[in-house]
């Protein structure tokens, strides 16, 4: 069951087009994640079902019912903000019980709704400290109680993230997942970071200019990218998009996918050889080491494990996947199909 439709939204400010007849249903319960470069207009989308913007054609329709002259606050949703969005001068628990005060809601109930979240959040310890008092990643738990603690089903997520160092995302991200998944709620997540995308969406919609580009799942968009601009923005390290001659195959008219993980600088089963290349610069990613190399004045990257006795200058032996190459069709850089 689709939970949010939109139809034919478009949105403009002043000459420029931030949204270009955007269609999307996101389905009841889902974690759908926006993601594209800055500007691609996402958090415009998103603050268009919030309320925040209003569109200029197309309809917003939330659990059955066009939502387009409906108050932000009228809605029956959370937004999360990258700010955090706190009162300064308000407690913890002050800022997690502002909304249902607003709302008018008992004492008694807001006390036992706050205290649950704070316990849902593990922030109970600090419900009496202002917000500087209290870390980036604690300010961001508190910014989650105060989306939860109305018990919305639908919360939005406007790049929450980003201002925390990489081991807090990483927490982050696994705890705002167990949310979603006790409270069963519609999820819409912004964010420019890829490993967001593809580690925390049940689907993940890829933009470009103000236009999906590209919906699926995680899986499928990495393994089937639409074109080269999907293959290019969805992975980490970033796919090798090659033209020329690569593997044997001339590259009149197309050219060829092949992402870092599918090459190998040493022989290995299932792998085919492609010639050889120079090693230019290793980078030591831990358990596996990134070789930039060139083949043919072609730039290479290849992901693998660390190959003993290889360095910089040397010339090596490339094998690639074969089965894993991807063709784009070279004019309008589309995905060929197999």
């Amino acid at each position: 069951m689709n939970y949010i439709e939109l139809k034919n939204i478009s949105k403009k400010f002043s000459n420029n087009q931030v949204l270009k007849n955007i269609n999307l249903n996101v389905k009841s319960s889902e974690f759908l994640v926006l993601v594209g470069p800055s500007g691609c207009g996402k958090s415009t989308l998103l603050r268009t079902i919030a309320g925040l913007e209003t569109p200029d054609s197309g309809d917003v329709i939330i659990a059955g019912v066009r939502v387009n002259s409906v108050q932000p606050q009228d809605r029956n949703l959370a937004m999360v903000f990258q700010s955090y969005a706190l009162y300064p001068h308000l407690s913890v628990y002050d800022n997690l019980a502002f909304s249902l005060k607003l709302k008018k809601v008992s004492d008694t109930e807001i006390k036992k709704q706050v205290l649950e979240t704070a316990h849902f959040l593990q922030i109970e310890s600090f419900l009496d400290r202002k917000p500087k008092a209290l870390s980036g990643g604690q300010r961001q738990r508190v910014a989650l109680g105060r989306a939860l603690v109305k018990r919305p089903p639908l919360i939005l997520f406007d790049e929450p993230l980003s201002n925390l160092d990489a081991h807090l995302r990483q927490q982050m991200r696994l705890e705002i997942k167990r949310i979603h998944q006790q409270m069963n709620c519609t999820v819409i997540y912004v964010t420019h970071d890829q490993v967001e995308a593809t580690t925390m969406g049940d689907r993940i919609v890829v933009m470009k200019q103000g236009e999906i580009i590209q919906v699926d799942q995680p899986t499928k968009i990495y393994e089937s990218p639409q074109n080269t601009f999907v293959a290019g923005f969805i992975g980490s390290p970033e796919i090798n998009i090659l033209s020329g001659e690569f593997n044997n195959l001339k590259m009149n008219n197309i050219e060829i996918g092949i992402r870092p993980e599918y090459l190998r600088i040493q022989e290995k089963a299932g792998y085919q050889n492609t010639g050889t290349a120079v090693i230019n610069y290793i980078e030591n990613l831990g358990s596996h080491n990134l070789y930039h190399l060139t083949q043919n004045d072609v730039k290479i990257r290849v992901l693998q494990s660390p190959v003993e006795g290889a360095s910089v200058g040397q010339k090596i032996p490339l094998y690639v996947k074969a089965e894993k190459i991807i063709r784009f069709d070279a004019q309008t850089k589309m995905r060929l199909q197999d």
